[in-house]
């Protein structure tokens, strides 16, 4: 059918569809030119930018053809920026690897959010390098992606540093782990005796800290208790715990009486001034006990108060503090020291401990007191549970884990020793 011979109505509706068609090309043409032009004020503003990053660097319009690269960018792919321009990935490099970088760009583009890659890339007979890539969306003003940018360096070495020091650490935490096991190792077998029982908990933290502990038989009557702390965290910590606790175990202190707490923090405090252990100092609590008199000789050097408690349940408990007002040894030269001592009537116990029992935070609370700790203990007495294991679990509940982190305790191990004279 002749156009003259349509009806009127139909070439309206013909034309104007033809020129609803001129105007979305014409649109079209307009938003790419619009494109075109945020991209080239941006390759403007860039370019000069680019070629002073001394990594590789680049950007890509949006189907992924490159705009520009710097001279890195050059050196590294063998390829000038003018064969680059306007190509892809695909002109250029293997199809497997066009393809990854080509899903990289739209996931970007996509989440219109910065990508980091860390990828191994074979480079010949030189093996195998790190690439670290950083791509990042180009908006225009309008908020529209129109493309990406793209950072590349060359991280082998970063990553062989970094090999390395995981190595050394993994390497030190097997000998941290040597060492806390030799520690360990060192602590004395629980006494199932008619006259004394002992009993004890060593969990430590998460880090060697300076706890040791130790008992034994000075003679036929006189049975020896002593807990150390030192300061401070780590190796060296430990080992001067491990010495300061051989040398009360091999009684190897010049000209002193290990009959006699006072004499023994006396001899320990000239023998391990502070300035001769890289500024560490430590407290201890040695006690003696005659199984004849029942007496209890004992002096604390700068540490928490050993419990003594009598009676049988919570009601019925009578608790001691065994403490004496000494200085932490090793701080000042010549220092006298003082000892208590306590009888024991009738069947007791004793609780020695480090302060890494009851210094620890609990989440939204305050640091859980010796108040709380001693309150605990005496409630605790008339349970069938061990009241040390009643302890352990309500810290590891307050520390919201089984581990105890350093914060539990300046520099120490959670530990208790617990012995009970008959």
């Amino acid at each position: 059918m002749k156009h003259e011979d349509k009806p009127r109505h139909e070439l309206i509706c013909e034309l104007d569809a033809l020129r609803k068609r001129v105007n979305e090309l014409e649109t079209a043409d307009h938003r790419r030119e619009e494109t075109e032009q945020a991209l080239e004020k941006t390759l403007i503003t860039q370019t000069a930018i680019l070629d002073n990053i001394p990594d590789m660097a680049w950007l890509k319009d949006k189907d992924g053809r490159f705009l520009a690269v710097n001279r890195s960018f050059e050196e590294a792919s063998g390829i000038s920026r003018e064969d680059l321009r306007g190509k892809t990935d695909f002109d250029f490099w293997p199809q497997s690897l066009a393809q990854r970088y080509r899903e990289d760009d739209e996931q970007v583009m996509k989440s219109r959010d910065r990508k980091r890659i860390e990828e191994s890339q074979v480079r010949g007979p030189a093996g195998s390098k790190w690439i670290e890539t950083i791509k990042s969306p180009i908006f225009n003003e309008q908020g529209e992606v129109i493309g990406t940018t793209g950072i590349a360096r060359d991280v082998t070495e970063r990553k062989q540093i970094r090999e390395e020091l995981e190595r050394a650490l993994a390497e030190s935490n097997r000998h941290l782990a040597e060492a806390a096991e030799y520690v360990r190792r060192l602590l004395p077998e629980p006494l199932h005796g008619d006259v004394v029982q002992t009993d004890w908990r060593f969990v430590p933290s998460a880090s060697l800290g300076g706890d040791s502990f130790g008992y034994h038989w000075l003679d036929d009557d006189h049975f020896a208790l002593y807990l150390v702390d030192v300061c401070g965290h780590g190796v060296r910590a430990a080992l001067l715990s491990v010495t300061i606790t051989n040398v009360l175990r091999s009684r190897t202190l010049r000209n002193t009486d290990f009959l006699l707490p006072d004499e023994v923090l006396k001899s320990l405090n000239a023998e391990f001034p502070m300035e001769e252990q890289n500024g560490m100092y430590f407290t201890i609590w040695y006690g003696v006990l005659n199984k004849r008199s029942r007496d209890l000789v004992y002096a604390g050097g700068g540490h928490p108060p050993a419990l003594l408690f009598t009676g049988s349940s919570g009601q019925e408990a009578s608790i001691v503090q065994l403490h004496t007002p000494n200085l932490f040894i090793g701080g000042m030269p010549d220092l006298t020291f003082e000892k208590r001592i306590v009888s024991l009537d009738s069947p007791s116990r004793v609780y020695v401990f480090s302060d890494g029992v009851y210094e620890v935070t609990a989440e939204n609370s305050p640091v859980w007191s010796f108040t709380d700790f001693s309150r605990f203990m005496t409630e605790s007495v008339g349970s069938r549970e061990s009241v040390m294991d009643r302890l352990l679990s309500h810290l590891q509940e307050l520390n919201q884990g089984e581990i105890l982190e350093d914060d539990f305790s300046i520099g120490i191990r959670g530990s208790v020793i617990r012995w009970q004279a008959r």
